[in-house]
């Protein structure tokens, strides 16, 4: 698979075509493709498309989660050993003028969520991002109704960028819960992170993926542990490389994005933004970067 570096992998994931589940796909690579997949907008037309695509990998029980009110939006669905994946949606770009509607009716936007830098309590340990809180108290009902009705004997919840996150909070409160993330943001301060140190967690960061870095840990917030970290080349490493190891592979990913893709028509100027693209995890995580 290509290394995307377009702005329309970044910002419209939802307009590239489901991959068929031919080949090998671990359970991590599903969720790569199934974080990639709740970008599909089921509520303005692509429901089937979506539904399809699910259940091409062998799942069923499909359901389909949205709020309104918070602009949260994600799925879940079951195959037939027990195996629930509950994927949650990241950020999505929205168009100038459906912005400005949203903020006339009081209306959140995806992009307003991530904004929001301070801290709450929550319904577990620690403070976590009121934007992500918010969104999670109104997906989270939704999501344990679903459970409730569909048998299973594991529960893995996956997200990508803001669904990362709110993916995070999810897993927090559903005790058994596996998480799996991509390009996932900071969540919450040191005793949220801790509450999670116990638990199954792969967080796979990008390279020089962006949205990782953010909010700043000088405002309190903390990644959780779990982290797995994607070289420049697509290689998911088999254990956290040291900061040192880190900042040498991204200047030479920078350097080579500049020399190979920046300067072309309809690619992202930064290598940290191409990196965030949710294809791009799916590549890596299937070990077909090329």
């Amino acid at each position: 698979m290509d290394y995307h570096p377009t702005k329309a992998a970044l910002f419209k994931p939802h307009l590239m075509p489901a991959l068929p589940p031919v080949g090998v796909w671990s359970l991590d690579a599903r969720c790569a493709e199934f974080s990639r997949l709740a970008y599909f907008r089921f509520e303005a037309g692509q429901r089937q498309q979506l539904e399809d695509a699910v259940s091409s990998h062998g799942f069923t029980g499909f359901e389909s989660f949205e709020d309104v009110a918070t602009a949260s939006q994600g799925f879940a669905a079951v195959t037939s050993d027990g195996v629930a994946i509950i994927a949650i949606r990241g950020t999505e770009k929205v168009a100038p003028a459906s912005m400005l509607a949203r903020l006339v009716q009081g209306l959140p936007f995806d992009l307003w969520t991530d904004a929001k830098i301070g801290m709450a309590g929550w319904a577990g340990s620690g403070k976590v991002h009121i934007g992500f809180r918010k969104a999670f108290d109104a997906l989270i009902p939704k999501i344990k109704d679903w459970l409730q009705v569909h048998p299973h004997q594991r529960i893995v919840v996956t997200g990508h960028s803001l669904g990362a996150a709110i993916a995070t909070l999810v897993a927090g409160v559903l005790p058994d819960a596996e998480l799996v993330t991509f390009g996932s943001p900071r969540v919450g301060n040191a005793d949220f992170a801790a509450s999670l140190n116990a638990r199954e967690v792969r967080r796979y960061v990008d390279c020089c993926d962006v949205v990782t870095k953010v909010p700043p840990p000088l405002i309190g917030y903390e990644h959780i542990a779990g982290g797995r970290y994607v070289d420049r080349a697509g290689t998911v490493l088999k254990a956290y490389p040291e900061a040192a190891w880190i900042s040498d592979d991204q200047a030479k990913a920078i350097r080579d994005y500049w020399k190979k893709y920046a300067w072309r028509m309809g690619n992202n100027w930064f290598r940290s933004l191409s990196d965030h693209a949710p294809i791009n995890y799916v590549s890596a995580l299937r070990g077909l970067r090329s």
